[in-house]
This record gives C-alpha cells, structure tokens and sequence, in this order.
C-alpha cells in the first residue's frame, strides 16, 4: 500500500526520517523507516531522493533492485520490468541478487531481467529531467517511454502490435504537452494514434 501518491503533476514529499522526495506525476511510493534504517518502496514512477548524512542507511527497493546510501541525491525510475538509477551528488551502491555496483555523480544504471544492468555516464541535467517537464528517452523501448508518458496523460496509452512496443527510442521527450509529445513519439515510428477523449489513446501501426 501507497503511503504517497502523485496525480498528474510532480509532487514534494517529506519522508518519516525527515528526507525530502519529489515524485514524477502517478508515482507511488511506500515509507518502511524503522528506527535503526530508512527504507522506501518504490512502487511505481520515479522519484529524486534528497538524503542526509547520518549514521542510518537509506534504502530504496524497486522491485529486485535494492539502493543504499548515506548521503545523496538520486533519481530512482521503474517502469514495467526495467529500474534506472542516477546519480545527481554523492554515491550510491546498487544490488540485484548476486550483482553490485557502485555509482557517483553523473553515472546511471539502467537493470532489467533481460539485458542485467548497464552502466553508463550521462550529464547532470539528464538526471530526473521530468522536474523541467522533459524525460530522456534515449535506449529504452517504446512501451517504456509510452509508460512515462502516460503518468501524464489522463487515459490509458495501449500499444496493440509487439514489435512497436519493443522499439528503441532515441531523443528528449517534451512533457509540456502530454498528448503531443505522445503524437511526436507514435509518428516517428511511421505509427498512428487513435484517442477516445481521456479514457484511452490506442497505438497502431
């Protein structure tokens, strides 16, 4: 169960241990914080944890994906069967069963049970770009992107055929406009879009 819930615009949350969050638009997270660690859920969407130093880790868990620090500022983001963490200050260490890492400023794993994790060095504006209403889509699949669009967008976004679904996406998505920014997206892939009103928009080729 949700101790927080976003609507369709980013919001500022204070955590039981006093650290600061702000959440994507339809983010959910729970708050686990017992008195020797502060503990988080991740839910669904993504979130930028501001953490303070002190003696008690912090732990983010999202899905099998489990992030710990002591003092930081990170975005944490799943979607579907993938979990991207990066980096804005401090460091961070990452687990997934058998598998660690370590990453700092400017680095970002992105983990999912088909490609394990890949880590890679991005620029600090591309951490959380959602607070500028933007979102960097570069790498991840259409259905992904689909995904982030539609925390958004009011209605469901169905994609009907695999193949689109499972197409690489490169660019920066403009959030301003959610339903343009989704038109933007279907037409590049030669696609179309079919919307009833704010129940649903169905993706075709």
């Amino acid at each position: 169960m949700a101790d927080f819930q976003s609507g369709y615009s980013a919001q500022d949350i204070v955590l039981a241990s006093g650290d600061r969050a702000v959440l994507d638009a339809h983010t959910a997270v729970s708050d686990d914080t017992e008195a020797n660690t502060r503990r988080v859920t991740l839910i669904e969407g993504a979130a930028v944890f501001d953490v303070d130093q002190e003696t008690r880790s912090f732990v983010v868990s999202a899905g099998d994906v489990t992030i710990e620090v002591l003092g930081t500022t990170f975005e944490a983001l799943r979607m579907n069967d993938t979990v991207a963490v990066a980096v804005e200050e401090g460091r961070v260490r990452i687990r997934v069963v058998d598998a660690s890492w370590t990453l700092n400023a400017g680095d970002q794993l992105i983990w999912s049970e088909a490609s394990g994790g890949v880590v890679s060095q991005i620029e600090m504006d591309a951490v959380a770009p959602w607070r500028n209403r933007r979102f960097v889509a570069d790498g991840l699949t259409f259905s992904e992107v689909a995904t982030v669009i539609d925390r958004h967008l009011p209605g469901r976004i169905v994609i009907t055929s695999a193949a689109l679904a499972e197409a690489r996406v490169l660019g920066t998505i403009n959030l301003e406009d959610p339903k343009r920014a989704l038109d933007a997206l279907v037409a590049a892939k030669g696609a179309r879009v079919i919307s009833a009103g704010s129940f649903a928009h169905v993706v075709m080729p």
